[in-house]
């Protein structure tokens, strides 16, 4: 493979821009300077970038505690998709890229779950299983203020172990003109999606925007819109955790491990992000401040996911082994038992933010007080789509096995060769892209729904009370009410998905295309894309979508046959049920719900000394927090009714007893102690000092009794074993009311210097001694009736009768299987870190003619003695380090701007670091180090119009990840480049 990266024509014209613009302006810059002398202007209003910049220098400098700051220009500076892109340049902050754009942050080492993001200071929620924010639901253009406090405060809301980032939208009193409007419209281009299949190249961005100040400057009002439409593209390249080899030849005793699933896809889509702020400000006199507030974002994705999965691959018959340190799998010929699947993948993503709040705020001489009342409420609704397809042959006499529709199943081989991080060659005995061959055997639909909302009121108090070394004494009490609530929903057709009585389908050019690769991944073999929709549409109208099968219908239920005897249809809603023989329960005992209400109350004041003839500065506080959390689930105890069993149904009405609904829940208080001091060396030099008690709370989902599957809470009864005479009984209780926050001792250290307004250069140092971490354990055969577990001696299991060829129920034996729990743990461990970051304008460094120059970098290090299990336990690598944890990470942006001009280069730069992969069976891995840079070119006229052009991801950056080694390759995917060229007007 040539390894050389392409270098499109517009990476040469950003370029030659950025070199052409210093020479460029020395005549706009001197047309300016004769027109000041003649006009006799005595005072420079500076805009843009670089007076952002300052004005995030200054508010750094400002700060009582260790904070970083920016900007709504400085938001802006460079293409960003979402916030979670302008967060990214700050040091000690880095980012997961899903879709090609930043969508998680780590901040100092930890990952995003131990993040806290809030609104104007309110709680906000999210619309996917989780505490923490999705990032890319809150567009750039729309946030005007964006502060990262590193250390906390005791009137800041718990739940930041990392740090709590705080969004705000515009103030609209503080504009400095009576009225502003403005617009900004961008064209979109990505590089990439020629390459996928069902991707547009092109897309675009729409924003506008209002401020007004109105009845002598007491009423503010500012409203804007933001829209997103553009198209995702991705080719991609993963092999799965790696388990043990069962048929290798040549025959060795040693223990070979080989991928688990081999799989490669295009994955193209459309993104659509209606976002929509809006804000009242009213402030008669000097003592009354009243202020509203509302932020709300739609964000829909749809996808395609076109390629081709090789499953179980560790099972199947291999030759020709190619091995690296003796046991490990990177290269081979797989036949006898292959199970070669073309996917036709499909995702639906429609999710919705609300945040909104009101302030009210009274201030008489030197005390003040303020109450705020804020609601915020997210809901998710997620369908994957999870539909395959074979190569069939039809049968003959000899053919041992032949489906319903005369076909046998091609048994093909695969010839792999892997290469580490690059990509790797496959080659295929059958070809994937015939007609005559490949028939539908799956159809999956599988739709996740989330709502999560909390409302939360507070009041606070501030007395100015200069007295001694305590000037300000503050305290207030806040109480919130959260609820949230999962739900699960199916639909299966297909012979691949358990109902033994459906049939494979035909693929036809009417209900599919030939689909081939191009670029790197053009040595991949070309597939059939089919439309699974209209296939299922099919088998629908030739009545083979039934309750039950029609060549046994004597194990059909009485209701699931008409008036003549014969199956009735199956109804083809996405919806929670039982299924056939509970095969589909989990659908309706994944669901959650969870109640957390808290009450916190502080007091803090802030203090002020002079030592050795240098004025000390700070606060200290205490923040005492209450959690009263509770969770309901869906266990099954067999029917007992001393175990409160109980008639369940399901949304197709069909009822089973020998389910519980169980609750259970639990209460803890918790003190969290602050202290942030500030010490002024000098005019421009600080030493600044954090320590304070911190925690994050668990996911919300893992508060929550469900997901018996999906690795969350409860017993199940795994029947992949059901044709060799037993199942196994599995319990699970990684999700649990019963977990504890994450809770870490931290001291922080921070020395600045500022080049008087030309700049800042800072150095930080922090650990965290960590105190309690919650941890995953399983205990596999694990006794569970010794342990006072109920559970069957016989289970009633739906078998394939080889006779007849329909399916049949018989008793099996029930086996102990394996014990999942989590645990809070309290051994501990540390995280800690450096950060060095330094801003700076150029002007007094350089000759005049070359004026305008600067630069904004900064390079962060983090260490800890915290692991995690690596999900392929058999690695050299059995650890893991913790997730969201990158030991290097660094950023530049060198900036011009001068006469109108602006130009800008940004990298950014991560080491490897863990992160998870996927939703539904989400494993962590190690992605590898990855530099992304980006670059604009902007020229402002007088009357008010920009134009630009702007570059993402210019090198087309690829993300690559393994398990633990670089030989075991986990994910390589490319997202290509975004191209953006715009106008932006303002009056």
């Amino acid at each position: 493979m040539n390894d050389r990266k392409r270098v499109p024509f517009i990476t040469i014209l950003l370029a030659w821009g950025a070199l052409a613009l210093p020479a460029a302006a020395q005549e706009s810059a001197a047309d300016e300077s004769e027109a000041d002398d003649e006009g006799g202007i005595e005072e420079v209003v500076v805009t843009g970038f670089r007076s952002s910049l300052m004005s995030s220098i200054q508010s750094k400098r400002n700060a009582d505690s260790i904070v970083e700051v920016i900007t709504a220009e400085d938001i802006g500076g460079l293409p960003d998709f979402s916030i979670a892109d302008s967060l990214s340049r700050v040091a000690g902050i880095t980012t997961t890229r899903s879709g090609g754009q930043a969508s998680d942050i780590q901040i100092r080492g930890l990952g995003d779950e131990f993040v806290f993001a809030t609104m104007k200071g309110r709680e906000q929620v999210s619309p996917h299983l989780r505490r923490t924010i999705e990032f890319n639901q809150y567009p750039s253009e729309l946030i005007n203020r964006v502060t990262i406090n590193k250390t906390p405060k005791a009137s800041l809301i718990e739940g930041g172990v990392a740090g709590t980032v705080d969004l705000d939208i515009v103030n609209p009193l503080d504009n400095r003109q009576k009225r502003r409007l403005a617009a900004s419209l961008r064209r979109t281009f990505n590089d990439r999606a020629a390459d996928v299949y069902g991707s547009d190249e092109s897309g675009y961005r729409l924003t506008l925007s209002w401020q007004e100040k109105l009845l002598d400057d007491t009423l503010g009002l500012s409203l804007g819109y933001s829209r997103l439409s553009q198209p995702s593209a991705t080719v991609q390249f993963h092999a799965d955790t790696p388990g043990r080899a069962r048929d290798i030849y040549p025959v060795t005793e040693d223990e070979i491990y080989a991928p688990q699933t081999i799989q490669f896809y295009q994955i193209g889509g459309l993104e659509v992000r209606d976002a929509y702020i809006g804000s009242m400000q009213i402030q008669p006199d000097d003592r009354l401040s009243i202020q509203g507030d509302v932020f709300y974002t739609e964000f829909s994705t749809d996808t395609s996911r076109d390629g081709v999965s090789l499953q179980g691959s560790a099972s199947y018959s291999i030759a020709n082994p190619r091995l690296v340190d003796g046991n490990y799998l990177v290269g081979a010929q797989f036949y006898d038992g292959t199970n070669i699947f073309v996917v036709a993948g499909d995702t639906s993503d429609d999710d919705d933010v609300l945040s909104s709040g009101l302030n009210v705020e009274w201030t008489e001489g030197t005390w003040s007080v303020a109450f705020d009342y804020s609601h915020s409420s997210a809901s998710g609704f997620q369908a994957d789509g999870y539909h395959y397809a074979n190569v069939y042959r039809q049968c003959t006499a000899e053919d041992p096995v032949c489906t319903r529709t005369g076909y046998t199943r091609e048994n093909g081989q695969v010839h792999w060769q892997g290469d580490g991080l690059k990509l790797p060659n496959i080659a295929f005995s059958e070809r994937l892209d015939d007609f005559d061959t490949l028939r539908m055997t799956q159809y999956g639909k599988y739709p996740r729904l989330s709502e999560d909302k909390v409302s939360a009121g507070k009041i606070d108090f501030e007395i100015d009370l200069d007295r001694g070394i305590v000037e300000v004494l503050r305290f207030g009490v806040r109480s919130s009410w959260r609820n949230y609530t999962y739900g699960r929903q199916v639909f299966q057709y297909g012979p691949g998905s358990g109902y033994v009585h459906d049939v494979d389908m035909p693929i036809t050019a009417s209900t599919g295309d030939v689909v081939c690769w191009g670029g790197d991944y053009s040595h991949f073999p070309c597939f059939i894309s089919f439309d699974a929709e209209a296939i299922l549409r099919q088998a629908v109208g030739e009545r083979r979508v039934l309750q039950c099968d029609p060549q046994a219908v004597y194990n059909c239920e009485a209701d699931q046959l008409g008036p003549d005897g014969r199956p009735l249809p199956r109804s083809t809603a996405t919806i929670a049920r039982w299924g056939l023989n509970n095969r589909s329960a989990w659908s309706v005992r994944q669901r959650g719900d969870v109640s957390e209400d808290v009450l916190a109350y502080y007091v803090e004041v802030d203090i002020a000394l002079e030592v050795m003839a240098r004025a000390l500065s700070g606060n200290v506080g205490v923040r005492m927090v209450g959690t009263d959390q509770a969770s309901v689930g869906i266990y099954d105890v067999f029917g007992d009714p001393a175990l409160n069993a109980a008639q369940i149904c399901d949304d197709d009405g069909r009822c089973r007893t020998n389910f519980a609904y169980v609750g259970f829940g639990d209460q803890y208080s918790k003190a969290f102690p602050s202290l942030n001091l500030t010490y002024e060396l000098t005019a421009d030099d600080y030493l600044r000092f954090g320590a304070a008690r911190v925690m994050s709370r668990p996911p919300i989902n893992r508060l929550s009794s469900d997901q018996p599957v999906d690795g969350g809470g409860g017993n199940f009864i795994d029947d992949s074993t059901a044709s060799e005479g037993y199942v196994t009984f599995n319990f699970s209780n990684t999700n649990s009311p019963f977990l504890r926050p994450f809770e870490a001792v931290q001291v922080d250290f921070s020395f600045e210097h500022y080049f008087g307004d030309a700049g800042l250069f800072a150095v930080a140092a922090y650990h965290k001694d960590i105190k309690s971490f919650i941890q995953e354990l399983s205990v596999p055969e694990f006794d569970f009736r010794a342990n006072g577990f109920v559970i069957p001696e016989t289970y009633e299991a739906v078998v394939l009768d080889e006779e007849s060829g329909g399916a049949v129920v018989t008793p099996v034996e029930v086996r102990d299987g394996s014990y999942t729990f989590a645990i809070n743990n309290k051994e501990g461990g540390y995280i800690q870190g450096v950060e060095l970051s330094w801003t700076q304008t150029l002007d007094a460094w350089l000759p005049d003619y070359l004026g305008g120059f600067g630069f904004n970098a900064s390079v962060a290090f983090v260490d800890s003695e915290i692991t995690v299990d690596n999900p392929f336990s058999q690695s050299p690598s059995p650890t893991f380090p913790y997730p969201g944890l990158a030991d290097r990470s660094g950023n530049l942006t060198v900036f011009y701007e001068r006469g109108g001009l602006e130009a800008r280069l940004g990298a950014n730069y991560q080491s490897a670091k863990v992160s998870s992969f996927g939703v539904a069976f989400a494993k962590d891995t190690v992605f590898d180090e990855e530099i992304k840079i980006d670059a604009q070119i902007s020229y402002a006229f007088d009357n008010g119009i920009d134009i630009l052009l702007q570059a993402y991801n210019l090198t087309d950056e690829p993300n690559r990840s393994y398990w633990g080694e670089e030989y075991l390759t986990g994910y390589v995917q490319n997202f290509g480049r975004e191209i953006y060229l715009g106008l932006d007007y303002s009056f």
